[in-house]
């Protein structure tokens, strides 16, 4: 597969292997069940890609309710580049600044 983004294909070959698991399933995020035919729902990454789970790995998919998956999106990228930022700071402050 090539290197572009999370869409099209991989996102429909996701889906069908999440849906051949079962009609109900539990979220990812907030654990109640999802009826995979009657409510919206978005493909999930029971690892994080940040934390270094796989993007293309059926084990590493499961069903989110869009809700919970918007809610959740990002904020995990976010914390790591804050924590990055500040241990970048805390090892610079010792510098002369110009």
């Amino acid at each position: 597969m090539s290197s572009r983004g999370w869409a099209g294909r991989r996102v429909t070959k996701a889906r069908a292997a999440i849906r051949s698991r079962g009609q109900v399933q539990p979220c990812t995020r907030c654990g109640r069940a999802i009826d995979l035919d009657r409510e919206t729902w978005h493909v999930d990454h029971i690892v994080e890609l940040a934390l270094g789970g796989a993007k293309d790995d059926p084990t590493n998919h499961g069903p989110a309710h869009a809700r919970c998956n918007t809610a959740a999106g990002g904020k995990l990228g976010g914390q790591l580049a804050a924590a990055r930022r500040r241990a970048t700071t805390q090892r610079t402050e010792g510098t002369r600044r110009w």
